[in-house]
Parts: C-alpha cells; structure tokens; sequence
C-alpha cells in the first residue's frame, strides 16, 4: 500500500494549522550543528536490516510528499543542479523528471544494504520503461565524487550518481524527515511526471516492488 502523497494531506494539515496559529513550542525537532554530517554515518545491523535512527520519528518514516505538483515552490532538492560523478554532466531532478518518472535513492559508499539495492537496480532497469531515470545520491560528506564514481564503476552501475550539497541534503531533510539521510533504511523517492512525488517504504524494494510503484504515476 503506497504512502499518501503530500496532496492528499495538504487539507487536512491547512484545517490544523489554522487551530495551532500563534501556539509557540520550545521544543521544535531542530537539528542541532554538526547533526547532518553525522546522518549518513549510522552504522548498519549485523543482520543486514535497514537500522533506525533514534531520532527518526514514525511520521518521517511514512513521510509522502507532493512537491513540484503543487502550488507551493518547488524545493531546492528538485530545482538545484548536480553533477553526475561519472560523466561530470550537469543535471537536476526536475530536468530529468520533464522525460518522464525518476527514482532518487539516498546512499553511501559503506552501506551494504545500499549495495544490494543497487544490485537489485541493475535488474529492475532491463525491464523498466525506457522513459524512467534513476539516480543515486550520496549523503554521506566524507565520501566525495571521486570515490562514488569508483564505487560506480568497480560494480558497473552505468546510472546517474551524484554527491549531495549541503543545501539538497538540507531540503531532502526538510520534505522528507532526518531518516532520508540514514542509508541503510534504503531511502528512495519516486517522482511522477508531473512532480508528484511520494517517499516510498524503507528497507530492500524488489522490481516488481518498483515497477508497481511507476504503475501507480499513471
């Protein structure tokens, strides 16, 4: 079952706002200096499992948002410019999404999890529509685009990878919870043409588990 997207919630967030105007709280989850550097450092389970942050909370997990697609302004994670770390080709997520869905997977190079996904990667795209782009990007800030566009070469994966800026990280972080930048829970986000785009579920996603999720744009 897909997460809702931010559309849908949209309603029923401008209603609470509206009762919560003017109420104040000290105790706004605000990352503190350095947090974002450490994100991408979580250390994985000896079990292979995607591991939690503690400081993820429920509602980032099954964070679904609506981006591009609406009214609001599109985020500096879409619109801001990356460099593919293997052909140095400028590019951002909303040119690519302008051809059709892209998935943008959130990873680092000592991830075992991400490994597999990207194994799984591999397969998906011999049988995902000519029109579908992927896109893995680095969040992990001791890992730079020399030592990503190895890692993408010494296992052949011929897709787009890119290291993050702070200020994507930063707005990833914003639409989508601190967890986006915790790679073994395997943080991939699917954007429809159009700019719909909805967080999918943590943890190993099979082809089939990605084809059904592009199904769903149409």
């Amino acid at each position: 079952m897909q997460p809702p997207s931010r559309r849908a919630l949209l309603a029923a967030a401008g209603t609470a706002a509206v009762s919560l105007a003017g109420c104040a709280s000290d105790g706004t989850d605000s990352p503190a200096d350095g947090d974002t550097d450490q994100t991408a450092s979580t250390t994985e389970a000896d079990t292979g499992e995607p591991t939690a942050d503690p400081r993820t909370t429920a509602a980032e997990t099954m964070a679904a948002k609506t981006t591009a697609g609406s009214n609001d302004t599109e985020p500096v994670w879409y619109t801001e410019q990356l460099t593919d770390a293997r052909t140095g080709e400028r590019f951002s997520i909303a040119e690519l999404n302008a051809d059709g869905p892209v998935l943008l997977e959130t990873f680092a190079i000592w991830c075992s999890n991400c490994q597999r996904q990207q194994v799984e990667l591999q397969t998906f795209h011999e049988q995902a529509p000519d029109d579908v782009t992927t896109v893995a990007l680095n969040v992990d800030p001791n890992e730079d685009r020399s030592a990503v566009a190895d890692h993408a070469e010494e296992n052949d994966f011929d897709w787009r990878y890119a290291v993050s800026p702070p200020a994507i990280t930063q707005s990833l972080i914003g639409e989508f919870g601190r967890s986006i930048t915790v790679p073994p829970q395997v943080p991939m986000v699917r954007i429809c043409p159009g700019g719909e785009t909805t967080r999918l579920p943590d943890g190993h996603k099979s082809t089939d588990d990605l084809l059904s999720a592009l199904d769903s744009c149409e």
